[in-house]
């Protein structure tokens, strides 16, 4: 795989994920197959799926000027290593490259359960994975939510509104159209119909005429 170095340089140059001082060794061959001398202090960057390592200087600080080396974090996995002559280590292992690992050694072991757990979710792989699971549980809450609103319709149909004294005519036009004298008279009839006969009138009260003779004499 082909890079252009300056792009990488100036990616280099950004805030990184994580970043910390780590011994740095790469090797052919079986597990414990490598040599504990081989290892080199470096400064190391990650930035996105990009691994980036750094020379220290004369004076102990590390030199951002240009990247030592870049590793390209996809399909590849990361796991702690177990040799005897190591403590507080991990490696990096390519899928197609299996008999190549890259070995790490940290100083603590809380440090390098943070950089295995950083590195393994560093790939584009794992996020592209994170999005399509992400979009099918939107997908999913979205539809829970639709039905749920179109459940209480089902459950509870719309019941009619009309009085008891009333009946709505449905199949009564709103506007009807008479035709008199070739002249279109638009009429609205009546939306309710009674359906009982309205109660008879509150007689007058017996002495009620008395008092207004009585008035009118006066």
């Amino acid at each position: 795989m082909r890079f252009n170095e300056k792009e990488l340089a100036v990616i280099a140059q950004k805030d990184g994920d994580l970043v910390g001082r780590l011994q740095y060794t790469q090797y052919k061959g079986p597990p414990g197959s490598y040599k504990t001398n081989g290892f080199r202090d470096r400064f190391f960057k990650l930035v996105g799926n990009l691994l980036f390592y750094f020379r220290f200087n004369e004076m102990g600080t590390v030199d951002y000027k240009e990247p030592v080396g870049v590793i390209v974090l996809e399909n590849y996995s990361v796991q702690p290593e177990y040799d005897v002559d190591l403590s507080f280590a991990f490696g990096i292992l390519f899928l197609d490259e299996p008999d190549r690992r890259h070995i790490f050694t940290a100083r603590t072991d809380k440090d390098v359960q943070l950089w295995i757990n950083t590195l393994q979710t560093a790939s584009y792989q794992h996020w592209s994975h994170q999005l399509t699971l992400k979009r099918t549980q939107l997908h999913a809450l979205l539809e829970s939510r639709q039905s749920s609103i179109a459940a209480p319709r089902e459950l509870f149909p719309l019941q009619s509104t009309s009085h008891p004294m009333y009946e709505i005519k449905n199949d009564t036009p709103l506007i009807s159209f008479e035709d008199s004298n070739s002249n279109f008279i638009p009429t609205i009839p009546p939306r309710f119909q009674l359906q009982h006969s309205l109660p008879p009138p509150i007689p007058p009260r017996p002495n009620a005429r008395k008092r207004e003779e009585d008035l009118i004499k006066f």
